[in-house]
C-alpha cells in the first residue's frame, strides 16, 4: 500500500511539472503580475512585443492643418503605414508645432538617443556640410530633386544618409518637399535690388544668411512667431512656400507673394541609434518600405500642391507675383555669384560631390 502511495504521489508531481511547464516561452502570457515581456532577439520564436515610438517636428498637425499641409500629410501616412504593415507591433506618435523642440534641438535629441524620430532636415549648425541642402537654386525643378534627394538611390541622399550616421542616426526615407517663395507686406520682389528696404524673417540655417543678408534686412524668428511679427510689422516679409503659406494663414497679414523658387525644403525621417538598435530586422525593413512608400506619398501631394497654390492665394487676396525668364535668370545669377562662399562653408571636397551629382543628372535629363 506505502509502494502504491509513493508511485501516486510521483505521478502527480510529473503532471504538475508539465503543467508550469506549459507557459515557457510565450511572451504574450504574464504571470509575474503585470510586467512587460522582454524584446525580440530576433530568433525563431513568435514575437508579440509591441514598439512604441516618439516623432519630433516642427511641421504642422494635419488634422487641424489639412489643405496644402505636405509635410504634415507626410508624417500621417508614414506613421498609419507602419503600424498597418507591422500588424500594430510598431506605433510611431507625431508631436507636431515643435512641441518637443526646434528643427535643431530635435535632431540633437535624435543623436543623443533622447528622441526617436525626428522629421525634418539637418541645418548646418550641426555640421557645415548640411548646408548643402540650402544652397540657393540647387534644383531646377522638383522632379529632379525626386531623382537625386527623394529616392533612395539618389546621389545625394547617400550622402545625406551618410553624414547623418556619422551624426548616429538614420536616415530611413526622404521627402521630396516643396520649393520657397516670398511673401511680403510690403510689396512683390522681382530683383534682389528691390529687397533693400525689407526685414524678413530667415530660418535659423547660419548658411541661408549667405543667401539673404547682402541684398536684406535679415533676421532669425521662430517660426511660431512669424504670423505676429509680420502683423505687428516687426518684419515685413518671410521666405517660405507659397502653400505652406495658405495653411498657416500668412495670406492673411502678407498682400504679396514671389513665386521666386529659390530654395527647396526636402525634409526626412531621421531615427536615433537607440530607437533602431531596439528593432528586430525584420520590422526595420518594413519601417524603412513604409518611409518610402510615404514619401512617394508626398511628392505627388506635393506636385499638387505647387500647381494649385498660386490660384488658391491669389483667390485669398494675395497678389501673386510670377517671374519673368529674365527675372528669374537674374536671380540665379545673384545665387551663383555666391558659390565660393557656399564652397568654403561646406568644405569643398563635399561640395563637388553634390555638384558632381547635380552636373551628372542635368547631362543625362537636360
Amino acid at each position: 500500500m506505502k509502494k502504491i502511495c509513493c508511485l501516486l504521489l510521483a505521478a502527480l508531481m510529473l503532471l504538475s511539472l508539465a503543467a508550469c511547464g506549459s507557459n515557457a516561452g510565450n511572451p504574450s502570457q504574464d504571470t509575474s503580475g503585470g510586467s512587460e515581456p522582454a524584446p525580440s532577439t530576433g530568433g525563431d520564436q513568435a514575437d508579440a512585443t509591441v514598439y512604441e515610438f516618439k516623432l519630433g517636428t516642427d511641421c504642422s498637425d494635419p488634422a487641424l492643418s489639412p489643405d496644402y499641409n505636405g509635410y504634415g500629410e507626410h508624417i500621417r501616412k508614414f506613421c498609419e503605414l507602419v503600424e498597418e504593415k507591422t500588424n500594430g507591433q510598431v506605433k510611431i506618435t507625431p508631436y507636431y508645432e515643435s512641441v518637443l523642440g526646434a528643427q535643431p534641438e530635435l535632431f540633437m535629441q535624435a543623436r543623443d538617443g533622447e528622441l526617436d524620430f525626428f522629421y525634418g532636415r539637418v541645418q548646418s549648425a550641426v555640421d557645415p556640410r548640411f548646408a548643402f541642402n540650402s544652397v540657393p537654386f540647387l534644383f531646377k525643378d522638383i522632379d529632379q530633386a525626386k531623382r537625386l534627394i527623394a529616392n533612395p538611390d539618389g546621389e545625394l541622399y547617400k550622402l545625406y544618409a551618410g553624414l547623418c550616421e556619422e551624426y548616429g542616426t538614420h536616415l530611413i526615407g526622404q521627402g521630396v518637399g516643396t520649393f520657397r517663395g516670398v511673401f511680403s507686406n510690403k510689396h512683390a520682389v522681382p530683383d534682389a535690388v528691390g529687397m533693400s528696404d525689407l526685414t524678413m524673417r530667415i530660418y535659423e540655417d547660419p548658411s541661408v544668411k549667405f543667401f539673404w543678408s547682402p541684398i536684406c534686412n535679415a533676421s532669425v524668428i521662430s517660426f511660431n512667431e512669424v504670423y505676429t511679427a509680420l502683423q505687428t510689422k516687426t518684419c515685413d516679409a518671410m521666405e517660405i512656400a507659397g502653400s505652406v503659406g495658405i495653411y498657416s494663414k500668412f495670406y492673411e497679414v502678407c498682400d504679396y507673394y514671389t513665386d521666386l523658387d529659390w530654395q527647396i525644403m526636402s525634409q526626412g525621417f531621421i531615427v536615433s541609434n537607440k530607437c533602431w538598435d531596439s528593432l528586430p530586422d525584420d520590422l526595420r525593413q518594413t519601417v524603412i518600405d513604409c518611409a518610402w512608400e510615404a514619401s512617394d506619398y508626398e511628392f505627388e501631394v506635393q506636385k499638387t500642391n505647387a500647381i494649385s497654390a498660386l490660384d488658391e492665394l491669389a483667390s485669398l487676396g494675395c497678389e501673386v507675383y510670377n517671374l519673368t525668364d529674365a527675372e528669374r535668370q537674374a536671380w540665379i545669377d545673384y545665387a551663383r555669384s555666391l558659390d565660393d562662399q557656399y564652397r568654403e562653408y561646406i568644405g569643398a571636397e563635399f561640395y563637388d560631390q553634390v555638384m558632381a551629382a547635380i552636373d551628372a543628372d542635368n547631362a543625362v535629363n537636360g
